[in-house]
């Protein structure tokens, strides 16, 4: 079984988009997939096409009812951790009962991503590249989830809404990039396409699109993810 955390670099680069199209693409090769959505995310929740789980107290750990939505991903939804449990004591036991090939973890803010940093997960960073020095984003990212800046936890570099037309300026960040992580945690970009922002919307996914590149792009997103 995989598990992977996938947070945003920053605000707007793609976290649910990569997480829905990763997953549904994973569960047409003939995966077990599972989203834990830690937050009840509601762009989530209404783009799987499922609702949130109700809880008395707004707070729920991890386990049954596991949802099956409307594409086909199972997901588990929860607000938080109950009482004096950690973050540890809910998953893991949670993660070793199941038979799941890959769970993609869906968590809500920096700080809950800071407390699944030390569980043997894989983590995955979305970026946009737009920025001058993404680099020195990711870096603050590490330092804000308390990884010593030689640690290096980082296993995956998803860079989405690639403009195309910029290459001169998407190199010198993806060389950056690879030269700080390694080459090998880049995924291939994904271009930027106004119909992937109208996905949750419409309650498809990149796989109903008729743009070849899109599909494309996160075929090998996919085949990456699996090679992790």
């Amino acid at each position: 079984m995989k598990v992977i955390t996938i947070i945003n670099g920053h605000p707007g680069s793609g976290q649910t988009t990569v997480t829905v199209n990763l997953a549904t693409g994973l569960l047409a090769k003939g995966r077990r997939v599972l989203i834990l959505d830690w937050g009840n995310n509601q762009k989530l929740i209404q783009w799987l096409g499922t609702v949130p789980l109700q809880t008395s107290q707004g707070c729920q750990a991890p386990g049954p009812p596991i949802t099956s939505t409307r594409l086909g991903v199972d997901l588990l939804s929860f607000a938080c951790v109950e009482g004096g449990q950690t973050v540890a004591d809910a998953l893991v036991p949670f993660m070793e009962g199941t038979d799941y090939e890959y769970i993609l973890i869906h968590p809500a803010s920096i700080e809950h991503a800071k407390q699944l940093i030390d569980l043997p997960y894989k983590l995955a960073v979305c970026t946009d590249l737009e920025h001058l020095d993404e680099l020195g984003l990711i870096r603050t990212l590490q330092q804000n989830l308390g990884v010593e800046d030689d640690a290096r936890p980082v296993d995956l570099i998803i860079s989405n809404k690639i403009n195309t037309k910029e290459w001169e300026h998407n190199s010198q960040q993806l060389f950056a990039l690879g030269d700080y992580f390694g080459y090998e945690t880049l995924a291939d970009p994904i271009p930027h396409c106004e119909r992937i922002h109208d996905l949750p919307l419409t309650g498809w996914t990149v796989w109903d699109l008729q743009q070849e590149n899109l599909k494309s792009a996160f075929t090998r997103l996919v085949a990456t993810v699996e090679e992790l």
